[in-house]
């Protein structure tokens, strides 16, 4: 599996961990998270699949997208949905 592959997929089990917290009501995740800034954290990880999925991945120094220092500066490492969006966020950025 190439890069893009596996950034396709790690973005695409965020984004489905994203609805199961939302949908769910996971008491962990939304005790530290809104479910609007769930919605807005899916919103982003959607945009990166467009494009991935376009092949109109924008250069390197504009792939950050802020949402894993949020993670990581607010969410306990317990909760898995965290690792999984700061991983996603890192391929992102190495692809």
């Amino acid at each position: 599996m190439n890069k893009k592959e596996k950034t396709r997929n790690a973005v695409m089990v965020v984004v489905d961990e994203i609805n199961k917290a939302i949908t769910h009501d996971n008491t962990d995740i939304l005790s530290v998270s809104s479910v609007e800034q769930l919605v807005a954290f899916k919103t982003v990880f959607l945009d990166v699949l467009e494009k991935i999925d376009k092949n109109n991945i924008p250069l390197k120094h504009e792939r950050n997208l802020g949402i894993s220092k949020i993670i990581i500066d607010q969410w306990p490492f317990s909760i898995e949905l965290g690792s999984l969006i700061v991983k996603a966020e890192t391929l992102y950025k190495e692809i």
